[in-house]
């Protein structure tokens, strides 16, 4: 089983297990949500270090990473940040039907939790890394609308 499966399937049983606790019809055994419990994004273990990323497990990069994540300057209007729709508290989606970045999308906000362990991402899974990944919304016109060369610009003239 991929990592991208296991994710799905345990969101899915969280998600049937959240919706049955709220309407009253839990019926779940102990045993049950131990094993359900043993599937949290929590349980698993920590990532090999990675040979291709020499940056990886670089706290300055974690710190520049999630300054970035929450930076309304990486969009076309300054009204935009990966946060925005990748909301931490809502577990990293924004619960809307269609995105709204700088327009809007037509599909919903992708969760991102424990994307790092995934070998696919996107709703079609047309990209195999997260850096990857993130260049599609950061260009995207209806998404951050903005280019390469625009946050390369911005990230040069930021650098201490």
């Amino acid at each position: 089983m991929t990592n991208r499966m296991f994710t799905t399937i345990a969101l899915a049983l969280f998600a049937t297990i959240a919706s049955a606790a709220a309407s009253g019809r839990a019926g779940w055994t102990s045993a049950q949500f131990d094993k359900l419990r043993s599937m949290s994004l929590a349980s698993l273990e920590p990532l090999p270090p990675d040979p291709t990323n020499r940056i990886a497990d670089d706290p300055r990069a974690a710190d520049l990473g999630r300054r970035l994540f929450f930076d309304t300057r990486l969009s076309a209007d300054g009204s935009v940040a990966c946060g925005t729709c990748h909301q931490p508290d809502r577990d990293f989606q924004d619960g809307i039907a269609l995105g709204r970045g700088v327009g809007v999308t037509t599909k919903r906000t992708m969760p991102i939790a424990a994307t790092s362990r995934s070998p696919f991402l996107f709703w079609d899974g047309r990209k195999d890394s997260q850096w990857a990944q993130a260049l599609g919304p950061l260009e995207s016109a209806v998404e951050h609308g903005g280019t390469r060369a625009q946050y390369a610009h911005l990230i040069s003239a930021h650098s201490a």
